[in-house]
């Protein structure tokens, strides 16, 4: 199992935000730029899978709150 394995899903964009950071600060090839955008489309999808989970509960709870009326 890879080291960081269990982070949560905020933890992850924290983390992809430092690594973005660091190959920013370090280098500025095309080869890195190329990751730097790999990194921040993951970002994007994990903030999406995120809002979609969001979404989700807050239906769920309205869907419930509406039953228990």
């Amino acid at each position: 199992m890879p080291l960081y394995a269990d982070l949560s899903k905020k933890e992850e964009i924290k983390a992809l935000a430092m690594t973005v950071a660091i190959y920013e600060r370090r280098e500025n090839t095309n080869a890195v730029n190329n990751v730097v955008e790999e990194l921040r489309r993951l970002q994007k999808k994990i903030r999406w899978e995120l809002a979609e989970e969001k979404k989700q509960k807050s239906t769920q709870l309205f869907i419930t709150q509406f039953l228990g009326q």
